[in-house]
């Protein structure tokens, strides 16, 4: 498989309806769970390999997100 290479990305934010995921990534809550915790820790880990700047996690209450649900549905 060739390697290529992503542009440099110098900030990111990434929105999330799940208010228990965006807060454990956001450092604000733990991972009581270690299958949590390991899939945060593997998010943490690809976005610094991917070297990317500062990342922010939002949360966007289901409610409120209609149209990511239209998109995915």
């Amino acid at each position: 498989m060739a390697a290529f290479r992503l542009a440099p990305v110098s900030a990111l934010t990434v929105l999330g309806d799940s208010q228990l995921v965006i807060r454990i990534l956001n450092g604000q809550w733990k991972a009581k769970k270690p299958h949590l915790k390991l899939l945060a820790d593997q998010c943490r880990l690809t976005l610094a390999e991917m070297n990317v700047g500062p990342v922010k996690f939002v949360w966007v209450p289901r409610e409120r997100n209609a149209e990511a649900d239209r998109i995915c549905g």
